[in-house]
This record gives structure tokens, C-alpha cells and sequence, in this order.
């Protein structure tokens, strides 16, 4: 399916892996001299990932040798080709002091996800372009579910799902919206999207929660058996995971067909007298380009219920003889459905969804005081969040409102101040739980948006909720000073103690002693540049000679500065914009190294939106300019940074139309590649 050679001046490292069928593979990494010295912690993650394929669906690797090659210069993350993948050596180098925690979990994911590919991607492979999530949105779920499995299930689904709502429910919601097997295109390259990989591996992980671990399992072996060496299609796989377990999945075909996210709403009712609880449900899905008419999709809403003091309650649904569970998956199947469970002896705490068991919004109107109930008690570590991250955004609501008299802020700041106190429990989750939504994630969805209101809002929120916790955020600060080491633990003590940072100099000035304490103690990255961050977001006055300390101690680590340059383009003070531009002629800048543009371009367009977005279009003439420059270099990265322009009726005057007229410039343009004019062009129409 995909063949490669590699030459150059390349040093390795080499080991062995001794498989369940008795076969011994020999492993080699090969990369350039400067990064082969770091790729020891990718070593240990393939072995890994070939170890979780045999266990979790039996899959052995059918080589005596691979290779992972990895190089500074690689367009895209990595390339499954078949015994030699591809690498950025983003990808590949990990080591404390010049990775962060992230880093390494990434070179986790990466590695097992282009391992993977190995049964679904190469030996099982597409039969043509329009079936490209086949083997990537499959891949996506088993990489998801390879790093759950072997690091944090929790974490892994937090983030998954918070990028699902930034980047693809805004593609969904845009005049670059696509199903998950779009039916055309004009240039492949751009339907490497969030849709095809994101949403592709949430409809399978739909399909697997109905099927249930064992089920898919069987599906997925008789998948395999059936097509190994072939070609096929969407169809052949919901064929096989359907005969495998004796059911119809015909109407999943929806899922790949119809662009759009859907949106769940929900209304409950509890009635005392006759201890019942009625929960009445409707999906939505509003027109996308080229589709108007939407039809309902088969929705599995996973689903639980709380009493006031936290304890779970019996399901049993009107008509069932007794209530023999206390979560189950229902199945949405139709516009609109109505669910009657009896014996509920008080008025319960509704968690739906657990997991994140569906791509959908959820409109579902509980009280902040419900919501603090979850908070706290909900075992289901996502849901647990979910229910934090929707009272934040309702803060966040009320506060661009300019609405005060909202009750949830002594709810909100209620539950995560005991959520602190256990904090010994789950130190991540609660880090994920103090950690308010991004501007960019909290306008998804909106319309008229006011980028600068935007910004003052959600300061002001995040400064509440830093006053409120105050004391107990110092004291989890100093009991977190222990964090040495790259165990699970180490890592989930240092983001909750960054993040307590981060918060106390939002709140105050006077804790800038302690980033600055933490900043020239830190014995690892992750440390080193969450104190940094907090000095150049407090503009500290020193904040200037920490970022040049920074530059100094990491002037020959490529990838470390790649984080320094993200970390100025996306600072909140100053004349930022003058400061990438000055930047772009820094010496470690090259324009034609894809990591440089995204760090600190993209990173400017894409999660600065108060600078990027300013009023005078000066941020778009900008990254115009950018995206000409790259264009003539790496076609595939001019068109991902175009993409920030995809949202362009989505903001009030006059940035609406500044947007519509640098789109409608750079079209006009001779001479883009078709990558380029693919995305402007859809984006305009």
C-alpha cells in the first residue's frame, strides 16, 4: 500500500521485540545524530504497542525487521508506510529536560497509532480515497484506546473530546464542514481533517459501546480475517463487525454519509408521587453546505442517576421487571424518544452521556446545584469534568451577558474547592477541572462573535474562580513539591501544581516569587515552561529576561524552541503581533521547516484570537502574507493555516468582513497550489 526509502546521514538504535506467535522482531530507530540520543522513550512505546495489539485484538506484526525513521523536515506528523514508517522527529525525541510531559504522551500516541496501521491501514487497506477514514478514524480509536489502556484512560478522553469541540465541531459548523466519508474532492491532502480522523474514531467508539468489549472484538476479527490483503470499504466493515454479532448496522451508514453535528436535547422530569422519572429527548442537526435535509442518527446516550448525596440509583424502565443495573447505554434511534424509569425514591441527578458516549452537543438544562452534585460524586472521571466544564461555560455565558445575578459561581468554586482537598485521589482529573474552556472552545457555536469581549470575559471568569480558591490552591502548591521522575503520578502532580501556579498569579501579583522560584529550580521542561508562562502572561517584569535564560540554556534543542516561539505567540500582553513579526527573523526560525510555521504562526492565528483577531485586520494581512510565503514551500501547511479563516461568518463587523476580504485576495491570487486554492475556495463558497 505505501513503500518508502530513506537516505542520509542517519544514526540508530535497536531492539527486540518477542511475540506472542513465537516470532522475534527486530526494531530499529533510525534518526539524524542530534536526535538519535532521545529516541529511547520511542523504543520502549513500540514495544509497548506491539504488546497491546496482541493482547487487546490478537494482531501480530508479520516482519522480521521495522523501521521508524525520523527526520526535522517532515510535512506531516508520521507515515504508516509498511516495515520503514515515517517520522517527524517531533514524534520520536523525548527526553526531561526537552520534552514536556505532553511530549512524551504524544511520541506514545504517535508511535502506537502508525504501529497500528500495520492490520488497519496496510494489510486491511482503503479501496479508494473516499475511504480514508476507514483506516484512519479505526486507527485513531485503537491509538485512544492504546493509550488509555497503558497511561490515563481519563485524560486521554478529556483531551480527545476538547479538541473534538474546538476544531471539529467549528470544521462541522463551517462552511468546511464534511462527512466523515465525503463523496468528492478536488485535493486529498485537505481531507486530513478532524472530521475523517476525530469523528471517524467516534463513530467507532459509538459502535463499540454498543457492541460491548467482547462484540467488537469478535467484529473486528472476523473484519480482519475476511479482508486481509485487500482492499475495502466502509461497508465491508460494518458487515463484518454486523455478522459477527447477529445484528443490522445498516443506519450507522448515516454516520459517514451526513455532515454536521448534531445537537441532543434533553428535558427530565421527576414526579414524587409516582417515583418515576421522565426523560424526553430530541436530536437535531442543523443544514451544512451541499446538505440541507438531515436525517436522525443512531445515538447511544450512556446514562446514570445521582441522588442528592451522591449514591447511585437503580435504572429500570417502565415495563422492566426489575431494575438489575445502575448505568446503561440507550440507543436514540429516531428524532425524538421518550424514556420512563420507575422506582426512583428521590428526585435524581441525571448523568448522560458518561464517557462521552456520542459526538453531540447536549442541551440539557440542570441546575448549577445538579451540576455541583456530579462534580463531586460522579465516578465517571469524564462526566465528572463534563459537568465542571458546562457550569464554567455558563459562567462564562452569563459573564459576556453582563448578567451578575447567576447562582452557579458559589456552586462552581464550591465543588472544585473539595475537589481540592482530595485532590490525592485523581491530581489530574482535578487539574482538568480547574482548567477553564479556551476562547477559541467557548465561541464554538456562536455567531456576531466580539473577540475582544470574549477575551475580558473569560479573564474575568478565571480570576473569580483564582480569588475564591485562593488559599487552597496555595496550600495544594506546596504540598505537590515532590513531583520528580516521569511515573503517571509525577506527571499528574505537576499538572495540577502548574496549574495552581498558573491560577495564583492570576489572582495576584505577590505569587509571582513562586513562579519565578519554580522557573529557576524546575529539574524539567514541564515545569520550566509552565513557570515561564506564568511570568510572560502576568507580564512580569523580568518576564523579558526569563524568555532569554529560556533561549539560552536551549539554544541547539530545535523542539525546545519550537515551544518558545508558541509560548510568545500566544502571550496576552503587548504589541504581540510586532513581536511574531520580529520573531519570524529570529535565527532558529526557517520557514521552511513545517514545525517553526506551526509554533509560532499557527499558534498565533489559531490560539491567540484577541491578537490575531484585531480590529484593525492587521493580524489577517499578516498570516496572509505567511500563508503566500509557505505556500511556495509546503503547500500542505499554506492550507492549514488558511484554515483559520474558515470561521469568517461567524464574527461581528468589521472583522466578518476584513476576514471575507483577505480570503477573498489570497483566491485571487496566480500561482497558489491546489492544496491552497482547495481551502479558500471552499471557504468563500
Amino acid at each position: 500500500y505505501l513503500f518508502a526509502l530513506v537516505a542520509g546521514k542517519l544514526e540508530s538504535i535497536e531492539d527486540t521485540h518477542h511475540g506472542a506467535d513465537g516470532r522475534n522482531v527486530r526494531l530499529v530507530i533510525l534518526a539524524e545524530p542530534d536526535a538519535i540520543g532521545q529516541c529511547e522513550w520511542a523504543m520502549q512505546c513500540l514495544k509497548s504497542s506491539m504488546e497491546w495489539d496482541e493482547q487487546r485484538f490478537g494482531r501480530h506484526y508479520d516482519l522480521d525487521v521495522f523501521h521508524i525513521v525520523g527526520t526535522h523536515d517532515f510535512a506531516a506528523g508520521a507515515m504508516e508506510n509498511k516495515g520503514l514508517n515515517i517520522f517527524n522527529s517531533k514524534y520520536l525525541q523525548a527526553a526531561p529536560d526537552t520534552a514536556t510531559d505532553d511530549d512524551f504522551r504524544h511520541v506514545l500516541a504517535v508511535v502506537g497509532h502508525e504501529y497500528f496501521h500495520n492490520w488497519s491501514g496496510n494489510r486491511v487497506t482503503c479501496r479508494d480515497w473516499f475511504q480514508l477514514c476507514l483506516k484512519e478514524g479505526l486507527t485513531v480509536y485503537r491509538e485512544q484506546e492504546f493509550e488509555s489502556d497503558v497511561a490515563a484512560r481519563t485524560r486521554r478522553r478529556i483531551g480527545d473530546v476538547r479538541q473534538l469541540w474546538r476544531m471539529q465541531f467549528a470544521e462541522d459548523g463551517g462552511p468546511l464542514a464534511h462527512p466523515v466519508r465525503p463523496d468528492r474532492y478536488s485535493e486529498i491532502n485537505n481531507f486530513y481533517t478532524t472530521t475523517v480522523y476525530e469523528k471517524g474514531a467516534e463513530v467507532v467508539r459509538m459502535l463499540a459501546s454498543l457492541l460491548g468489549r467482547d462484540g467488537f472484538r469478535r467484529g473486528m476479527d472476523m473484519y480482519f480475517e475476511r479482508h486481509d490483503g485487500e482492499a475495502a470499504t466502509v461497508e465491508d466493515f460494518l458487515a463484518a463487525l454486523a455478522d459477527a454479532n447477529d445484528t443490522d448496522l445498516t443506519a450507522w451508514l448515516a454516520w459517514y454519509s451526513q455532515a454536521g453535528t448534531p445537537t441532543l436535547s434533553v428535558k427530565q422530569d421527576y414526579d414524587e408521587a409516582s417515583k418515576t422519572l421522565t426523560v424526553e429527548l430530541m436530536q437535531y442537526t442543523a443544514a451544512t453546505p451541499d446538505q440541507a435535509d438531515k436525517r436522525a442518527l443512531p445515538v447511544p446516550v450512556n446514562i446514570a442517576l445521582f441522588a442528592q448525596d451522591g449514591k447511585r440509583m437503580p435504572l429500570r424502565l417502565d415495563g422492566e421487571v426489575a431494575a438489575n443495573e445502575d448505568e446503561r447505554v440507550m440507543l436514540l434511534d429516531q428524532a425524538q424518544a421518550t424514556w420512563r424509569f420507575i422506582d426512583v425514591d428521590s428526585s435524581p441527578v441525571v448523568s448522560l452521556l458518561r464517557g462521552y458516549s456520542a459526538p453531540v452537543r447536549l442541551r440539557c438544562e440542570q441546575s448549577a446545584s445538579d451540576l455541583a452534585v456530579l462534580i463531586r460524586h460522579e465516578n465517571d472521571g469524564f462526566n465528572r469534568w463534563f459537568a465542571a466544564d458546562t457550569l464554567a461555560r455558563r459562567l462564562f455565558t452569563s459573564t459576556l451577558a453582563g448578567n451578575a445575578t447567576y447562582d452557579g459561581m458559589a456552586c462552581w468554586t464550591g465543588a472544585l474547592r473539595d475537589a481540592l482537598k482530595r485532590c490525592d485521589d485523581d491530581p489530574m482529573l482535578v487539574a482538568e477541572l480547574l482548567t477553564v474552556p479556551d476562547e477559541v472552545s467557548l465561541v464554538e457555536g456562536m455567531h456576531g462573535i466580539d473577540t475582544d469581549a470574549v477575551h475580558v470575559a473569560r479573564n474575568k471568569l478565571e480570576s473569580q474562580l483564582a480569588n475564591a480558591l485562593k488559599p487552597a490552591l496555595l496550600q495544594t502548591w506546596h504540598a505537590l513539591d515532590d513531583c520528580q521522575g516521569q511515573s503517571a503520578l509525577a506527571q499528574s502532580r505537576r499538572r495540577l501544581r502548574n496549574r495552581c501556579l498558573a491560577l495564583l498569579v492570576r489572582c495576584s501579583s505577590v505569587y509571582l516569587d513562586l513562579a519565578r522560584r519554580h522557573f529557576e529550580q524546575a529539574d524539567n521542561l514541564t515545569d520550566r515552561l509552565a513557570a515561564l508562562s506564568a511570568l510572560l502572561h502576568a507580564a512580569a517584569d523580568d518576564a523579558e529576561a526569563a524568555l532569554a535564560t529560556f533561549a539560552k540554556r536551549h539554544a541547539k534543542d530545535a523542539l525546545v524552541l519550537d515551544h518558545w516561539f508558541a509560548l510568545q505567540a500566544t502571550s496576552d500582553h503587548g504589541d504581540i503581533l510586532t513581536q511574531v513579526k520580529a520573531l519570524t527573523e529570529h535565527a532558529a526560525f526557517r520557514w521552511d521547516n513545517p514545525n517553526k510555521v506551526y509554533a509560532l504562526i499557527r499558534s498565533f492565528a489559531a490560539n491567540n484570537p484577541s491578537h490575531f483577531h484585531r480590529l484593525d485586520g492587521n493580524g489577517y494581512r499578516f498570516i496572509a502574507d505567511a500563508i503566500v510565503r509557505v505556500d511556495a514551500l509546503t503547500p500542505q501547511v499554506s492550507a492549514r493555516l488558511a484554515t483559520a479563516f474558515g470561521g469568517w461568518h461567524r464574527y461581528a463587523q468589521p472583522r466578518c468582513g476584513l476576514m471575507k476580504e483577505t480570503l477573498q485576495r489570497l483566491s485571487a491570487r496566480s500561482g497558489n497550489s491546489p492544496d491552497l486554492a482547495d481551502i479558500l475556495q471552499r471557504s468563500l463558497a
